[in-house]
Order: C-alpha cells, then sequence, then structure tokens
C-alpha cells in the first residue's frame, strides 16, 4: 500500500523479499477491476477538509461520486468540469 493505493501481490512475488524498484513497477501498472465494474473516469481534486482524493467515476448508469458505500450522480454535462468544490457541495446533499 502506499498513498491509499493497494496493490495485491501475485505469482512470483513473495511479500518478504520484494524490493523498492519492484513495488513501483507493480503501483505503476494500472490497477485491474472487474468486468462491468465502475471505472475512474477522473480525479476531481483534493477534498479541502479531509485532504483525500475526490475521484469521479463513470458505469453504465452515468456518472458518480462516492462517499462510503453510496453514490452521488453527477449529471453528464459536469463531469469534464466538475471541480472539488462542486463535487463536495454534491457529496454533502447525498
Amino acid at each position: 500500500m502506499h498513498d491509499g493505493d493497494f496493490r495485491s501481490l501475485k505469482g512470483t512475488d513473495d511479500p518478504y523479499e520484494i524490493t523498492l524498484d519492484r513495488a513501483r513497477e507493480i503501483l505503476k501498472e494500472p490497477k485491474k477491476t472487474r468486468p462491468g465494474a465502475p471505472q475512474i473516469y477522473r480525479e476531481v481534486g483534493e477534498h479541502p477538509k479531509t485532504k483525500k482524493r475526490i475521484y469521479l467515476y463513470k458505469s453504465k448508469t452515468g456518472y458518480f461520486l462516492k462517499k462510503g458505500f453510496k453514490r452521488a450522480f453527477v449529471p453528464d454535462s459536469m463531469a469534464d468540469v466538475l471541480t472539488p468544490a462542486e463535487a463536495v457541495d454534491i457529496l454533502k446533499s447525498a
């Protein structure tokens, strides 16, 4: 795990013998998700209070933000122009 990003070690990687260079290679690879699972569309920015990253997700039903297990849907017209402040307001109303 690094900076809130978690990856599983599979195959020939032994967690007790992995090197820093190999760990960096694994973290550079795109994260694999389940087929049909929502994909990260883009990073909106940083939450002003918690300093956590806010991500906009895309699924077959549209764009949304996540707050725990809740989804706050975002209009398609806002997907490319959504600011962190607007995202926080949408998450508050969810």
